[in-house]
């Protein structure tokens, strides 16, 4: 069964009707693949990721969200023609967008980060709620993708395209090693929303956790 979106469904509270289906921007989930995964201890899926940021840039102005599945393609096939690169973003007009938020998965390490284009500023930062990996491979593959997508276009603003790292100091890091992607999804909201990432706590990302489930489930974000 297919419920609407936006309507809250008690078979979270009962177990029952885990097969039934939410559809938010055009990423199709089921109330036991939400529940499953937002519970304490899990990792959120590529199909949760996705959704929620869709969720997220789809009320907020200026903003974009690219799949997760795009790193992931252009790391491991380089040499993929430019048609096949950039039909990532084929979607995105740069012009009327601001931020675009951009999920990576690091595969070898089973953790997730987030890679945030400053349109306006034409840089790209990461935040990585454990720093200490190395993120330099993918940041240099982002890096060349938009400038590559951005000289596709031509687009006629040609300023220079560069890395601008994020204050260490401001990002929260996570205190186990099952919640980045959560602090993926609170870094996009926030950021989003121009909020400050740093006052993140991560002792309540249960909080958070219950949150995410419950716009899920809604397909509405809480204000």
């Amino acid at each position: 069964a297919r419920a609407p979106p936006g309507q809250f469904l008690s078979c979270l509270c009962n177990g029952k009707r885990a097969d039934c289906r939410i559809r938010i921007c055009n990423n199709d989930l089921t109330c036991g693949m939400i529940r499953k995964c937002m519970a304490p201890g899990q990792w959120l899926t590529d199909d949760i990721v996705n959704a929620y940021l869709s969720l997220l840039v789809s009320s907020c102005r200026r903003t974009a969200a690219v799949s997760s599945f795009m790193m992931t393609s252009l790391i491991s096939n380089p040499s993929s023609s430019n048609v096949r690169r950039f039909r990532w973003t084929k979607s995105i007009d740069w012009l009327q967008v601001s931020l675009a938020f951009v999920p990576i998965h690091l595969a070898d390490a089973s953790h997730w980060l987030l890679a945030v284009i400053n349109v306006d500023n034409h840089t790209i930062s990461v935040l990585d709620s454990l720093p200490s990996r190395s993120t330099k491979k993918y940041v240099s593959c982002l890096l060349s993708y938009v400038r590559g997508d951005w000289r596709q276009r031509e687009l006629l603003d040609q300023r220079p395209w560069t890395v601008a790292k994020w204050p260490a100091k401001r990002i929260p890091t996570q205190a186990n090693g099952d919640d980045c992607g959560v602090f993926l999804c609170e870094f996009t909201r926030r950021i989003a929303r121009h909020q400050a990432v740093e006052l993140i706590d991560p002792k309540r990302m249960s909080d958070v956790r219950r949150r995410i489930q419950r716009e899920l489930l809604t397909a509405t974000v809480v204000i």
